[in-house]
């Protein structure tokens, strides 16, 4: 019963992190990750799946301060790519279970620079790589609606650099 119930949650989460894509402004990526990854918390925590716990545990710090970065001051400075590193890495080591573990925690951490950067353009293209670390997680800690996700991730970022990216730089030559 479990086991379902993750999967469940795990199709909200999945909602929340293919919409997030298809946003104009990257503060608004950020928000939607960030609501999706309180989802996706849930979701590896009712799995067992600690370090896919920890690495989404992350990212709701990381997409609170993503989203905010142009209207604070704290959560503008340019240290927090390297701060939400560290925290990926420690949480990495605290909830260690196999080699798996060091998948999430390089997509955190690759995904996090991404997100930090001014262009949703970056943020898309630094999620690619990301979302391939994380199917892989996903297939092999049984998140069936995850590893959709990261399908579904690949195909709505793919889709916003032609609709939205492409058609930028069609306008600008």
């Amino acid at each position: 019963m479990l086991f379902y119930l993750a999967q469940a949650v795990g199709v909200c989460g999945m909602a929340l992190a293919v919409a997030s894509f298809q946003q104009r402004k990257r503060s608004r990526i950020a928000f939607l990750q960030m609501l999706s990854s309180v989802v996706w918390t849930a979701h590896f925590a009712l799995l067992g799946a600690w370090s896919g716990m920890a690495m989404n545990a992350v990212g709701v710090l990381r997409g609170y301060v993503c989203a905010r970065k142009e209207k604070g001051r704290w959560t503008g400075a340019n240290c927090w790519p390297f701060v939400f590193s560290a925290l990926s890495l420690a949480a990495c080591v605290l909830t260690w279970q196999d080699w798996l573990s060091v998948l999430p925690t390089v997509a955190m951490i690759v995904t996090s620079f991404g997100l930090w950067a001014d262009s949703p353009r970056t943020v898309r293209r630094a999620n690619l790589p990301g979302s391939l670390l994380w199917l892989t997680y996903n297939l092999f800690s049984g998140s069936y609606p995850g590893a959709l996700t990261e399908c579904c991730n690949t195909t709505s970022i793919l889709v916003a650099m032609v609709r939205l990216d492409r058609a930028k730089a069609a306008t600008k030559t």
